[in-house]
């Protein structure tokens, strides 16, 4: 990850800190344990008094991106967020951060060194909409179905400004689905069920269906 505010500051390649810091930025880096496997954390606060221009170079898992704008957080007037993204492998992408909050990310997809591909927001809001930042409540159930296999149930709760689409995918692999009802599983090895409703603003949630024994 490389950073470079409008006076021309930048930073060295962030690993564990910053070799040379940029004023007015702060960051932090962890590693956070997951039920599947972990997942790294980089968070950033900018000031507002400067524009910045942040690249990093994609590897071969998805990314989450969060931008909050307000005061310590705290009030937040503006957030804009993508999840579970998807990139093509090793490129280039640019984010730029501005007092106005963030432009839609870009990359660079032949290495010419310009960034031709924009990637919408999944979600951009601002005013009250931004100041929803708990995640709706999301539950993955399932069921043993007669002759074999589970049958799987999604449901999603949001008390502030509700749940309008819920997503789903199988074995960890291929684009999320809307979800638009239960589904059957032919299980034969436990499989992995992970879901989100379009609020964004957490990780998955992930679950084990064991194998089928119709003994059970």
């Amino acid at each position: 990850m490389n950073i470079t505010d409008d006076l021309g500051n930048t930073n060295t390649q962030i690993n564990e800190h910053f070799e040379l810091e940029v004023p007015g930025v702060s960051y932090t880096s962890s590693v956070v344990d997951g039920s599947v496997s972990d997942w790294h954390s980089h968070d950033l606060v900018l000031t507002t008094q400067r524009q910045f221009s942040i690249k990093f170079r994609t590897g071969d898992d998805v990314v989450d991106i969060e931008l909050v704008k307000g005061i310590g957080n705290a009030s937040p007037n503006l957030a804009v967020r993508y999840n579970d993204l998807q990139l093509p492998p090793n490129v280039e992408c640019l984010l730029a951060v501005n007092a106005q909050g963030m432009e839609d990310l870009r990359y660079d997809s032949n290495g010419d060194g310009t960034y031709d591909v924009v990637v919408p927001a999944h979600v951009r809001v601002s005013g009250a909409a931004a100041a929803d930042v708990t995640a709706p409540q999301v539950t993955v159930t399932y069921s043993r179905v007669t002759g074999g296999g589970r049958r799987i149930t999604i449901n999603a709760v949001d008390t502030e400004s509700g749940v309008q689409t819920i997503y789903y995918r199988k074995r960890e692999t291929g684009n999320y689905q809307v979800y638009a009802g239960p589904f059957h599983i032919p299980v034969s090895i436990p499989q992995i069920v992970e879901a989100f409703a379009d609020d964004n603003v957490s990780s998955p949630l992930r679950i084990v269906v064991p194998d089928f024994n119709p003994g059970q």
